[in-house]
């Protein structure tokens, strides 16, 4: 670590529309409120970030005489990707690490927006990364949530040795001896310009052989937390697809809500501004969906992708007809195969295309790749609402659904 025994922590951020920064502002005080050695803040963000917000996380630092340091990033150097539709391009930010954070840095901890930390870091930074570039948690996320990462199948990557990139250890020393992370990760994505998640693909690819593993506490989705009902008193809780309810008594988004009153986005106005925000989307989900779905029920139901928990609840309201119901689903080897859970068949995504769109109904069950989805079901000519559906509109928003 060199004789710098400040811990380094870095955060990127994307706020179009304002209101993400209290994610941050949660992420950053539960921090400072957890650890105890010093600590520095590296922001990454782009003209998205209001002088205002700037301030209240400057205001959050200075509670904890921790300091708040920002690094202007222009989004135009990073490659088109349909993934933005999923996730910020502010994830790609975290491959500038290396250029833009002074030299005397050798380490940092990046963290995502959407996590809170219930623990104190310093046994995290601290950890022997040995001679690797990166240390972070296994991608379990991934192996309850999201569709098969086709680069397994393709070789260049394997699940028991690809991490999720929303926690990191990052050896910053090695990489710039050793390593261009920018140009590296670059020509990776443009080599394969589809890659579901581009920042997350080319570090593990990149690094692929100079990776260490953390402990699973310190990444710990809350989805499968709840799911599973445990509570780990000490993690870092990584809200990833989840996004704290404020109605909820749950663990997890009491935890959430009780920090953000801590913060400068905390105020009566601010809580009652995101009430407003809830209920007038609530509304128009309901308005939407009692268009949409009273004239489809009678119709045949595909369901698109979904082996998810929040999947298995989706298909739960729907009374399978095993005569007429299937799956379709964008991976060549399920084609031909029947669900294990309900025995439907699973038949390519191209089979729509001869149907009678008046007489089926599509669930789409994946709630990441759904604006790819979405963009696959216009090009054969299906309309949203009136063919097909996103599934998460159907599940509340402390079962993982949209919020």
């Amino acid at each position: 670590m060199g004789n710098d025994e400040t811990i380094h922590i870095c955060f990127a951020i994307q706020d179009r529309d304002g209101n993400y920064c209290q994610y941050l502002g949660v992420a950053l005080y539960s921090l400072l409120d957890n650890t105890k050695r010093k600590v520095s803040v590296h922001i990454l963000h782009d003209d998205t970030l209001t002088e205002d917000n700037k301030n209240k996380l400057i205001c959050v630092g200075n509670q904890f005489s921790a300091d708040i340091n920002f690094y202007l990033v222009d989004p135009a150097i990073f490659p088109e990707s349909s993934a933005y539709d999923r996730y910020s391009v502010a994830a790609m930010y975290r491959l500038l690490l290396a250029k833009l954070l002074p030299k005397y840095i050798e380490r940092t901890l990046y963290l995502d927006s959407d996590i809170l930390v219930n623990l104190d870091v310093e046994e995290l930074y601290d950890f022997n990364i040995g001679d690797n570039c990166l240390a972070g948690c296994r991608n379990i996320y991934g192996e309850y949530f999201s569709a098969r990462n086709p680069f397994y199948d393709m070789g260049l990557m394997s699940p028991e040795r690809y991490i999720n990139d929303g926690i990191m250890l990052i050896n910053l020393k090695n990489i710039r001896e050793q390593h261009d992370l920018f140009v590296e990760t670059m020509n990776f994505l443009a080599e394969y310009p589809k890659s579901l998640y581009p920042d997350q693909d080319a570090l593990n690819f990149v690094f692929k052989e100079r990776i260490a593993f953390l402990p699973k506490e310190y990444n710990m989705p809350t989805m499968i937390l709840r799911d599973n009902k445990e509570k780990m008193d000490k993690a870092i809780y990584h809200y990833q697809g989840d996004r704290p309810c404020i109605s909820s008594d749950d663990y997890f988004d009491k935890l959430y809500f009780d920090y953000l009153v801590k913060t400068p986005w905390g105020s009566g106005e601010d809580i009652l501004k995101m009430f407003r925000s809830k209920a007038i989307n609530m509304e128009n989900k309901l308005e939407n969906l009692r268009r949409a779905l009273p004239s489809k029920i009678s119709r045949t139901i595909v369901f698109w992708g979904g082996d998810s928990i929040q999947g298995k609840r989706i298909r739960s309201l729907f009374a399978v007809n095993p005569d007429e119901d299937y799956f379709v689903d964008n991976n060549k080897s399920l084609w031909g195969k029947r669900h294990k859970e309900n025995g439907l068949p699973i038949k390519n995504p191209s089979t729509l295309m001869e149907e009678n769109k008046d007489n089926i109904f599509v669930v789409v069950l994946s709630k990441n790749y759904y604006p790819d989805i979405k963009r696959q079901l216009e090009s054969y000519g299906f309309s949203e609402m009136e063919n097909f559906i996103d599934g998460y509109l159907l599940l509340h928003e402390v079962e993982g659904g949209r919020g």
